[in-house]
Parts: structure tokens; sequence; C-alpha cells
């Protein structure tokens, strides 16, 4: 199974796992910028149903977390759509300053495939990558604030995020062959992935990517934005059992803003959970 999410230009967050009759053992690749030249992942492929999924990892303290989170009423007013980046393209001496800002921050604070990832490209590369799509200017102004590579992820990308309905597109099985698919599964704005009864939604706002879990009752929550993330949330979801949502809910907690509630809409019918 491979999945990949781009956060931004830098770099990219790859989630491989093996395929059909081999344990599913994610290696995931992350970095903030690089998803416009991004190549394109692999055809998702089933996981073995007795594979052991991987422990989620160590909460990061936090300011002011998140609790369990209480479904919302259907009809509870919830903000405006998030605005698509739109715009002017960056000028590519400000792309020049936020990539070198970026990789700064994962030299400095980054894990080895942060590291990995963001040394596969040339930093003219990312430069010409980062001036070919807009950037929101919030998402510029918070990683000259963060102070680790961690932080681009669960605060910067996340907040492009906020306020935006989830929709969901085309459908596929996490225990079938989903290696036909063209686009290839998760690749594709609303690409959702299921595991039982709860499902993985991807979502992309621009050149940004994150993934969402839903499940029958209980608040959808995301978006996940680091390797790590992604990758403890499906050994969760793999295990479709009752604490798979609590596990995912302990993994938003890192995120300074604990997520939010999310409208999710599929074939024009929304609904809030």
């Amino acid at each position: 199974m491979r999945y990949r999410v781009c956060t931004l230009f830098v770099s990219i967050m790859v989630l491989s796992a093996c395929g059909k009759k081999e344990p599913a053992q994610p290696d995931v690749v992350a970095a903030p910028i690089a998803a416009a030249a991004a190549p394109a992942p692999a055809p998702v492929a089933a996981p073995d149903e007795g594979d052991e999924p991987a422990p989620a990892p160590e909460a990061e303290p936090v300011a002011e977390p998140g609790g369990e989170a209480e479904p919302a009423a259907p009809d509870e007013p919830v903000a405006e759509p998030a605005a698509e980046p739109s715009g002017a393209l960056m000028d590519p001496s400000r792309c020049a300053a936020l990539i070198a800002r970026e990789l700064a921050l994962i030299r400095d604070s980054g894990t080895d495939e942060m590291r990995t990832s963001a040394a596969a490209r040339t930093e003219e590369e990312l430069v010409a990558t980062c001036a070919s799509a807009p950037v929101p200017a919030a998402y510029e102004q918070c990683v000259s604030q963060v102070a680790t590579a961690s932080d681009i992820y669960r605060t910067c990308v996340a907040a492009v995020f906020q306020g935006r309905d989830l929709t969901v597109g085309r459908t596929f099985k996490a225990l079938e062959d989903n290696s036909g698919a063209e686009p290839p599964a998760l690749e594709v704005d609303g690409d959702t992935m299921s595991f039982g009864t709860c499902r993985m939604i991807h979502q992309k706002v621009g050149n940004f990517r994150a993934f969402f879990v839903d499940c029958p009752g209980k608040a959808t929550l995301g978006p996940l934005t680091t390797g790590d993330d992604i990758k403890a949330s499906i050994a969760a979801l793999r295990e479709e059992s009752a604490n798979a949502h609590a596990t995912v809910l302990g993994i938003m907690n890192n995120y300074p803003r604990g997520g939010g509630r999310w409208r999710v809409c599929q074939n024009g019918q929304c609904r809030i959970e």
C-alpha cells in the first residue's frame, strides 16, 4: 500500500506499505514543500489482514489539548469553507526565503525522513516548484514564526484546511486491490479509503494535502499532516476496533488547534458529526 500526502512545495510525505501478501510497514518521507512536481504515488494495494499495526507515536505536549469531541447537531452552523489558494504567484525571491526557512527547520528539528525527502531535490528545483503555484500569505507568515519542523505541519499546514467542507469523491476499500485506479488511489481531492466502518478522506487545497478520519457517530478528525501521524492512524483503523477513533483523537491532541469541526459532503448531501 502506498499513500502520498504533499503538504506544500519542498518535499513530499510518502506513506508506503508493502503489497497484499507482505506486512504493511509504512516508510514515511516528510517535508513541507514540493507537491506540484512530485512523482505520482504507487497504486494502493490491500494490506494483509494478519498484519500487526504499527504503534501510535508518543504524544507530544501542546498547549490546550482538545478532549473527546461530542458530535455536533446536523443543523449546527459551521464556518464558511476555506478559500482555495489563489492570487498572484509568489515572487521567486520570496519562495527562496520560504524554502530556506523550511529547510533550516528540517535540518535543526526534522525527522530523518524529512531530511531525506528534502535532500531528494535541489534548492533551485524547490524554488521553481514554489513559484509555480500560489502560496497563501498566512502560510508564509506562519512558517516564519514557528520553531520546529513539526510545527510547519501541525500548525501551518493544518491551518490551511480550517473551515473547509470535506468532499468525498472516489471510494476505495483498504482490503481490496486498488492498483488499477487511474489516477492512483488517494491522489485526487476527495479520494476516500474505507477501513471497515471508518474511512480516511484525502483532501487537497492547492498544493497542500491532508487526511481526515470519519467514523459513524463520531466527530470527524483531522487534518492529519505528518507522516508519523497518518501512519499511526492507518494502523489504528486497520484494527477496525472501537478504540480506533480514540487513538486518532489522541494523535490530534498534538495539534495546537486540535482539529476542529468538519462538514462531510458526499453526492450533494452534507452532514456534521
